[in-house]
């Protein structure tokens, strides 16, 4: 695994993986995660309405369910590009297409994205990580690579 700091790049272990053993350091460590992360989620349900007994009730519903079914998300990929060492974020391409995936289908079943934002999102999520989703943003990316490599090409006059 790779990380950055100031300009710098370093190479770390990834000790993690399905099925490894929970210290209970580790395990305190990723609840606290979850705890955050169902926290931040349900800040932004509770953005800007009134605490009523109704609101609060559906509040404690949506929390039940949402607690129940929580799952850390799989960050998707991204490519490094060998020549320059910049990164081109494959996850957001591959979360646009299915984005737009997504909608499609969803217009075509004559279902309201706005009433059920957490399952559209979750779909999309879904999707994205799909291996012909992320194979299609990889084929994007490159295309927009080429494209840019051309156009600098020209610019330059032919010189490389």
């Amino acid at each position: 695994m790779r990380i950055s700091l100031q300009s710098h790049s370093f190479t770390i272990s990834s000790p993690y993986s399905e099925g490894h053993q929970l210290t209970a350091g580790e395990a305190q460590a990723l609840n606290a995660l979850r705890a955050e992360n169902i926290r931040n989620s349900l800040a932004k349900k509770l953005a800007g309405r009134q605490l009523t007994g109704e609101v609060l009730a559906e509040l404690f519903a949506w929390l039940a369910e949402y607690d129940k079914t929580y799952q850390f998300k799989i960050r998707a990929p991204t490519v490094a590009d060998s020549d320059s060492g910049s990164k081109w974020d494959v996850g957001r391409e591959a979360l646009l297409i299915a984005r737009q995936r997504v909608e499609e289908r969803w217009r075509a079943e004559e279902r309201p994205m706005g009433d059920s934002p957490d399952v559209f999102g979750a779909e999309v999520a879904a999707e994205s990580t799909l291996p012909e989703i992320v194979a299609e943003a990889i084929q994007k990316i490159e295309a927009k690579k080429e494209v840019a490599r051309r156009a600098l090409e020209e610019l330059l006059g032919g010189e490389k």
